[in-house]
Order: structure tokens, then sequence, then C-alpha cells
């Protein structure tokens, strides 16, 4: 898939993993998670790779320059932490020639599989729509964005949980956070994303509706929930570890 850039969000510390190994470094079946996520996207057919970093920057470079020799992996530092969306704008300033398909994934999510990887980017291809968002219906969404889509079934935003109306927390199509999008209307875009109001931060997840408000269609595509389950503390690490041993 030599038109499609994979772009990996790992700069975060992880403090609630409560360790001194920064939390994509931790092993899932094995294997950092952050290598399980490269691994899927180099067995899809992806190699050309972007690795956004933060504070962890001293552990995971080593790593990656180890693991990977010789391997089309690069970096890209998000100095300050001011959300995802801020730190796909960092790595959208890095002085890289991006295939026309980006996929933005998350290094904490090391669960996914290649089928899933290229089953994303066919999909894409063939539904020739301005994006697809990873999904999955789960009994309880607690603590995850909601799908909201149109009549037609097309995403039209991403609520996250606190910022819910009971109508939409009812909700059980959740946020899987693995996305593929055009490039151009990536960088075009993601420029219009606001800081939240309190943290300050600047979400992905408010790319949905600023590209539906532009009529441009973006689809769920839905997997099963263990492809997109996130790791940020020590239960749900384990919990990963038992969902891949049943696999």
């Amino acid at each position: 898939m030599k038109q499609v850039t994979a772009i990996i969000m790992a700069a975060g510390r992880g403090t609630r993993m409560k360790s001194k190994t920064t939390k994509v470094l931790h092993p899932v079946g094995g294997k950092p998670m952050l290598a399980g996520v490269i691994d899927s996207c180099m067995a899809a057919g992806i190699n050309d790779i972007v690795v956004i970093v933060g504070a962890n920057r001293g552990e995971v470079e080593p790593f990656l320059k180890n693991q990977y020799q010789g391997g089309n992996i690069r970096t890209v530092l998000q100095a300050k932490q001011l959300g995802t969306a801020h730190a796909i704008k960092s790595a959208l300033a890095l002085k890289h020639k991006f295939g026309p398909v980006v996929m933005l994934l998350s290094g904490d999510v090391p669960l996914i599989s290649p089928d899933t990887i290229r089953g994303l980017i066919n999909e894409f291809t063939k539904e020739k729509c301005g994006g697809i968002i990873c999904t999955s219906k789960v009994g309880n969404p607690h603590g995850y964005g909601r799908i909201v889509t149109d009549k037609k079934g097309y995403i039209i935003r991403i609520v996250e949980e606190n910022n819910a109306t009971d109508e939409e927390r009812a909700i059980r199509l959740i946020n899987g956070g693995v996305y593929v999008i055009r490039t151009d209307y990536l960088k075009k875009y993601i420029r219009q994303v606001k800081p939240d109001p309190v943290k300050k931060e600047y979400y992905l997840t408010d790319l949905a509706a600023i590209m539906a408000e532009k009529f441009i269609k973006i689809r769920p595509k839905i997997v099963e929930y263990s492809e997109v389950a996130g790791i940020n503390d020590r239960v749900q690490l384990q919990e990963a570890n038992v969902m891949k041993n049943k696999k």
C-alpha cells in the first residue's frame, strides 16, 4: 500500500500505568504495544509510517531504531501535549511526502489486525468517500465517544461522553480511534479544529463534524471491540493480554 501513510499517536506518557516505562512500550502478547500496531501496519502492506513521540522520545526512538533497523519509520515530536488533533498537526508539519491517503492510529490500541487495516483501506478505496472511522458496537459504551450518524448511516459527529445528551449516551456505537482519510482533506480541515473551551486541547474527534458540515461523506466501519480496545491502565493491559491470548 504505497499510497498510504500511517500516523501513529504515541506521545502520551501514560501516568495511569503507574510505571517508569512509557505506556506504549508495555507488552501485550509478548511484544510492546506500539510494536503491535506497527507490525500490523507492515503486515497489511503499509511501510510508510510516522510515529508521534513526546516526553517519552528518549525511550521510544531508541526502541524503534533497534527494533526496525532499516525500516521506513520516522518520528516527530509533539513538544506540548495539546490533544490528539494537535498531535496530528505536528506530524503533518514534518517535511515528508505523505501518501494521498493517511491512516491515523493510536500506539495504545495494539490488537488491531492486518486484516482489519487492509479492510479499512479497501473499503475506503471502493466507497470513494472522504473518510472511514473504525467503530465497534458494545453493550456498555461507558467512557467512550459515541458515533452519531445521519439517516443514511454516514457519521456526522463524535460526541464524548461528558458532552453527550442522555439520548446520545444510549448510543452503543463507539469511536474506535482509527481513521482513514484523504490527506488533502486532513491537511485542510485539521486546521479548523478549535480548542476545547475547558481543557484548551485540540481533539481529533471534532474533525468528523467539521467534514460532515462540508458534506464530505464519512463511513463507519464496525469491527470487533478487541480490535480497538485502548489501554490506559494496568487493568486494561491485563484485559488486552487476555483478549490477545484468545485470538
